[in-house]
């Protein structure tokens, strides 16, 4: 059992002064409503006594419902039996299902007064005036008084207060170690909601991490033997990432952009039936990731409607500029994101723009595959157990055979060309391995740096003068113009396979090179592209989001999956603790005398006035928890936590 112990003083708003003031908890209870709770392994039915608080101002009763996260106390009865009705404020738990085991617990007993005016009513009134509702209520009361009789009773306090820690932003936050997970998850998530914290945050994670399609979640559900329809599913999931997954999304951006010196990009297509019915084309989720020097280690996720670079600009301008610090961006061939660093330049934000060596690697890969030649490069040229510096040794070796004799001199180069692209990835991971793959310490940087002005910028130089002497020997693979500013223009004859395989590579020279400038550019966007694959494996799963909304949070939950994972912190453990902080910060803003209507309250859809509608992501619709400062909330604050805790 969880309740407000009579006597109590909290600050929540009156609805007869309209504003903040001090109330008292009185031990009244005006009705039981219905909860879905977790215990252990099995889901199953409770009821939520909701609580009476007087304003010590004008006398007026309020309501205190338990989802606004006001301390309470838990009363555990270890000797109830299946079957019985558990009974906190907080929470009532009841379960008479066979099979089922619910957690014990107890409220305490209604004043005296009220348990004969309940006990009349039920002598009274007429078989037709002792409606459902009446019977339930009636029904609900004799179950909480029955155990709260019981003498074998286990009480426990669950004050949030006690918990609390400092951060590095000198904020209070609830501690991680000490917080038992128990406490918050039998809680309801909001205020006339059915569905507990834990229930709802299992179900968010069954569609983020296991991709399961909000459907088959309802058909689960219902299995449980709950009565979600697959809106309610819907509603919970949408409505919680948009209370408390968005405003940590935007705090992860803001990190990734004023913290980190490099981020990588890479975007992918994501069906959203609602969008595609407006524009008539796809949508898109983009990624934005870390590079691999950062010490903040997370990935953002973004929807957006289309494939064009407003994007991109939208992405990065969304933090202010004052406080921005990236200076580079490395993504793949896509010409959008030249044209928003254009934009974004002309705005003041100068980033420079890097490419990806995989993504130049690749049509050569697949050329040589087509042609055999790969077949030959890893067999004959490095075999099993060679050294990559004997890639030379072994070519001249092979050439002297009778099979290497037909080897020709356009395919030679198209090899060599390949050999020296793999070789700038040696030089990294020698670098890498050596540190044991730690890659955000001055010494890495400082050793990668060497090792690349040494050794990759001198590989970097011979990989174009081959490229350049391959098409000199081979004028008609490709067509080069001069252009009016001096530079050389590019463009694929599709005639010939060589002229696909190298156009990346000579198109976007300058850019390859910038990796010998700076330890914090990656060789490759690879890691936003891992990023990408579990959303992919969703929208896969799913075939199609239905809902704008629907596309917004379920780049949200990337966000918050992802970077739980690459910081190697449980997802569902982590989201109980976010909300726990997050109510309690509401909590505290409440109590600071600033009030909003939608702080416990699910969000939802918004009708203005003319008839429209605002979807729970517009611009203008704003939630009370927007409002909530979340620094050191995210993710990676909270593996800092545990490891300060455990003294690692």
């Amino acid at each position: 059992m969880l309740k407000i112990t009579p006597g109590t003083r909290i600050k929540m708003p009156c609805c007869n002064c309209e504003r903040v003031q001090e109330m008292e908890v009185t031990n009244v209870i005006p009705r039981i409503n219905e909860i879905i709770v977790k215990q252990g392994p099995n889901i199953v039915t409770a009821n939520i006594a909701v609580g009476r608080a007087k304003c010590c101002n004008c006398g007026q009763y309020n309501e205190v419902n338990p989802a606004d996260f006001v301390p309470i106390d838990r009363f555990e009865d270890p000797t109830a039996k299946v079957g019985t009705t558990i009974i906190n404020q907080g929470t009532v738990i009841s379960s008479s299902k066979p099979g089922q085991n619910p957690v014990v617990t107890q409220f305490e007993e209604t004043t005296k007064n009220l348990e004969k005016q309940l006990d009349k009513h039920k002598e009274v009134l007429k078989p037709s005036q002792n409606s459902v509702r009446t019977q339930t209520q009636v029904s609900r009361r004799e179950d909480a008084k029955s155990i709260t009789n019981a003498d074998t009773l286990i009480k426990s306090s669950i004050r949030f207060e006690d918990y609390l820690i400092t951060n590095k932003y000198g904020d209070l936050v609830i501690s991680p170690i000490i917080m038992n997970y128990c406490d918050g998850s039998d809680l309801p998530l909001f205020k006339k909601g059915k569905a507990s914290e834990g229930v709802a945050i299992d179900m968010c994670a069954m569609n983020s991490i296991l991709t399961v399609p909000k459907s088959r979640i309802a058909k689960f559900m219902e299995g449980c033997g709950c009565t979600f329809t697959p809106q309610n599913v819907i509603n919970i999931i949408n409505g919680f990432s948009r209370a408390f997954c968005a405003p940590i999304a935007k705090e992860i951006l803001k990190d990734l952009l004023t913290k980190n010196k490099a981020a990588i990009m890479d975007e992918t297509p994501l069906p959203v039936r609602e969008n595609k019915k407006v524009t008539g084309h796809d949508s898109y989720i983009w990624a934005v990731h870390n590079g691999h020097t950062e010490t903040i280690k997370a990935s953002y996720f973004w929807f957006g409607d289309g494939r064009d670079s407003s994007n991109v600009t939208n992405i990065i301008e969304s933090i202010c500029k004052d406080d921005f610090n990236i200076d580079s961006l490395l993504a793949d061939g896509f010409t959008g994101y030249d044209a928003a660093l254009k934009v974004l330049s002309d705005n003041g934000i100068n980033i420079k723009g890097c490419r990806c060596f995989s993504h130049a690697r690749r049509p050569l890969h697949y050329l040589l595959k087509e042609q055999g030649l790969l077949k030959i490069y890893n067999e004959q040229l490095l075999p099993a157990k060679a050294k990559f510096s004997d890639f030379e040794e072994n070519l001249r070796k092979y050439r002297a055979t009778k099979d290497g004799k037909r080897l020709s001199e356009k395919n030679v180069s198209l090899l060599t060309i390949y050999w020296m692209i793999n070789a700038l990835f040696v030089v990294d991971s020698a670098v890498v391995r050596k540190h044991c793959f730690v890659c955000n310490t001055a010494e890495f940087k400082a050793d990668l740096m060497k090792e690349r002005k040494a050794k990759s910028a001198k590989i970097v130089d011979s990989l174009f003068d081959s490229i350049r002497m391959f098409i000199a020997a081979n004028p008609k693979i490709m067509n080069c113009t001069l252009t009016k500013n001096g530079d050389y223009r590019f463009t694929q004859n599709k005639l010939y396979p060589e002229s696909r395989a190298l156009i990346y590579l000579l198109k976007f020279e300058k850019d390859l090179r910038c990796f010998t400038e700076s330890a914090d550019i990656e060789l490759t966007s690879n890691a936003a592209e891992r990023s990408l694959k579990l959303g992919i494996c969703t929208r896969n799963n799913c075939m199609f989001i239905h809902s704008v909304d629907g596309a917004h949070a379920f780049a949200d939950y990337r966000t918050i999956t992802n970077t739980c994972n690459q910081n190697r912190v449980p997802v569902q453990h982590y989201l109980i603790w976010l909300v726990a902080n997050m109510k309690w910060r509401i909590n505290k803003m409440i109590m600071e005398g600033h009030n909003n209507p939608t702080y416990f309250t699910m969000p939802g859809k918004q009708k203005k006035e003319g008839g429209d509608t605002l979807s729970m992501y517009d611009k203008e619709n704003r939630y009370g928890h927007d409002k909530v400062d979340v620094s050191g909330l995210t993710p990676y604050d909270y593996r800092k936590y545990l490891e300060k805790s455990l003294g690692i």
